[in-house]
């Protein structure tokens, strides 16, 4: 039987995490958030990941839980990177001991949304880029010319070095920030809306930047958008999720020219298509995001969604498999019909 590890970077399983919310004296009347439940996923090494979904679907509090910037109530994250830190039988993240999470951190960096709010200004480029440097005591000595080469690696140059965040713009301040990530030499890449804050022109940048960086040095990309458009153009496989769950996960191809579960029908009818001349079909879902501390009993979507019947009001569905790599959480995943074209409109 093949090793799983010699193929998944990442294995989560049945992963939570929850937030208390609101509350009055002695946290009387506090409520939970449940921003991710019972979240599985297997993260294939050297792949692109896309993970789309809503504002307050739970994936940049996914990003965060594999980072360890939040609490995990439950389940596992084994993390299986090759460098020679880690052992053969890899980490559970969900429960590393600060040691553990600092030999984690070598092996997989975020990129966060805002490179406004992510960079000091007090610190120069040169000293925000070689800080992971300094502190994992990575050529300690040379860290000034690792940074600029680094720099270039970017698109910047090694003479910003002693230059400050406002001087640039938001493009090359995102730049900055992927430069800080990649100091380490990471496996494992997380982008949690990377280029959404950007100017549409600057965002291709950035994208072109993140793919060349992959091919360069071998890593495994999740990147994680609101944008399905940008997603199908960089993600080899897509992870589709509401309410803190995985609701559709395929390949790039299957995700797109066949969805399986209607949250992943709206989501593709809701990309706006730049042509005046196109006109959408009636949708098959309506309605707006639940409440996540009051989640829906049964299929999370049943409320949103036009093919729901009794059993999806009272009864979660689990992973339906359509193929061995196209799993959909729906009913009736196999018996929806095929999701109807984009029409053109009649004058």
């Amino acid at each position: 039987m093949t090793d799983p590890t010699l193929d998944h970077v990442l294995n989560i399983r049945d992963l939570s995490v929850h937030f208390p919310v609101g509350g009055g004296f002695m946290g009387r009347g506090k409520k939970i958030l449940k921003a991710v439940e019972g979240f599985d996923l297997r993260v294939r090494r050297g792949e692109t990941l896309g993970v789309v979904g809503e504002s307050g679907c739970g994936k940049s509090t996914l990003a965060r839980a594999l980072m360890g910037l939040v609490p995990i109530k439950d389940g596992h994250i084994g993390f299986h990177p090759r460098t020679s830190e880690i052992g053969p039988g890899g980490l559970d993240l969900a429960a590393a001991s600060r040691a553990e999470w600092k030999k984690a951190h070598r092996a997989m960096q975020i990129v966060f949304q805002d490179p406004f709010s992510s960079l000091s200004p007090k610190q120069t480029v040169g000293q925000t880029v070689g800080e992971p440097l300094i502190v994992h005591g990575v050529a300690p000595r040379g860290w000034r010319e690792r940074v600029g080469e680094l720099l270039d690696m970017v698109g910047l140059s090694a003479a910003d070095f002693d230059r400050y965040p406002h001087e640039f713009s938001g493009g090359q301040r995102q730049r900055i920030m992927i430069a800080r990530a990649i100091a380490l030499e990471p496996e494992v890449l997380i982008a949690d809306e990377a280029v959404s804050a950007l100017d549409v022109s600057i965002q291709l940048q950035v994208i072109r930047l993140l793919e060349d960086l992959k091919a360069k040095l071998g890593l495994t990309l999740i990147f994680i958008s609101h944008d399905l458009s940008v997603v199908r153009a960089l993600s080899d496989r897509v992870v589709i999720m509401y309410l803190g769950r995985p609701v559709e996960v395929g390949e790039g191809h299957q995700i797109f020219s066949d969805p399986r579960h209607p949250y992943t029908r709206m989501l593709i009818r809701s990309t706006p298509v730049p042509d005046p001349d196109f006109r959408l079909e009636q949708m098959e879902s309506f309605g707006e995001l639940p409440s996540p501390i009051a989640p829906p009993p049964g299929c999370p979507f049943h409320t949103r969604c036009a093919h729901a019947t009794d059993i999806c009001k009272t009864t979660l569905p689990g992973p339906v498999r359509l193929s061995d790599t196209h799993h959909a959480a729906c009913h009736f995943a196999t018996e929806l019909p095929a999701m109807p074209p984009l029409r053109r409109s009649v004058a």
